[in-house]
C-alpha cells in the first residue's frame, strides 16, 4: 500500500522489482551468518519514492493500483494475452536517446527500532533496466573471472564479491555514499 516516508518527507508506492530484490537481500543476510538469531528479525522492503504532498499521495495510490492491475493480468491467460499484444515485442526496448538520458538512484535507510541509523545512496547515468543491469552483470562476470569470489556455490553478488563489487561499480561511475545518522523517525 502507499506509505509516507517521514525521513525523506515523500510518498512511496511498492516497487515493481521489489519482491525479487527482497529475496536476494534476504538470501544475502542468511548467507552472511546462517546461525545469527537476529537475521529473522530483519525487515527489508523496496519502495518507489514519489513526490511530496497531495500529488505524491495520488501518485502513490495510482502506482499501487497499476501494479495490482498488472499482477492480476499476469496471473491469468487472458490478461497475459492482452499484455502480449500491447507490450513491446522481444528485442524492443528504449531508444538510444532514452537510454543515454536515463538515470537511476536509490536510497537505503537502515533503521533500528524507531531510529534511522544509516542512509546509503547510489546513483548513476543510463537506463536502469538496461544500462545498469548490463553494467552489474558484466562487472560481476569480470570479478568472477578474476577469481575475486569470496564464496562458492549458490550465492548472491554482495555475499560472493563484497567490497570488491562496490569498488568496481564505483570505478565504472556509480556514486555510492554512506551517511551515519541518529534520528528518531516520526510516523
Amino acid at each position: 500500500k502507499p506509505t509516507f516516508e517521514p525521513l525523506l518527507k515523500r510518498w512511496s508506492a511498492p516497487f515493481l522489482m521489489g519482491f525479487i530484490n527482497t529475496a536476494v537481500v534476504r538470501r544475502s543476510v542468511y548467507l552472511k551468518d546462517p546461525a545469527r538469531p537476529e537475521r529473522g528479525r530483519i525487515n527489508y522492503t523496496e519502495r518507489l519514492l514519489l513526490s511530496k504532498g497531495r500529488t505524491g499521495n495520488l501518485a502513490a495510490y495510482g502506482v499501487t493500483g497499476a501494479l495490482g492491475l498488472l499482477n492480476a493480468m499476469t496471473s491469468n491467460f487472458l490478461g497475459r494475452m492482452i499484455l502480449k499484444t500491447i507490450g513491446p515485442a522481444p528485442g524492443e526496448g528504449p531508444s538510444d536517446k532514452s537510454r543515454s538520458e536515463g538515470f537511476y538512484r536509490g536510497t537505503l535507510i537502515a533503521r533500528e527500532n524507531d531510529r534511522a541509523r544509516v542512509i546509503i545512496k547510489m546513483k548513476g547515468k543510463g537506463d536502469p533496466g538496461n544500462d545498469f543491469t548490463i553494467l552489474c552483470a558484466t562487472t560481476i562476470a569480470t570479478l568472477l573471472a578474476e577469481g575475486k569470489a569470496k564464496a562458492i556455490g549458490f550465492s548472491t553478488p554482495s555475499q560472493a564479491l563484497g567490497d570488491d563489487l562496490i569498488t568496481a561499480l564505483e570505478n565504472q561511475g556509480v556514486l555510492i555514499t554512506t551517511q551515519y545518522v541518529e534520528q528518531k523517525v516520526e510516523k
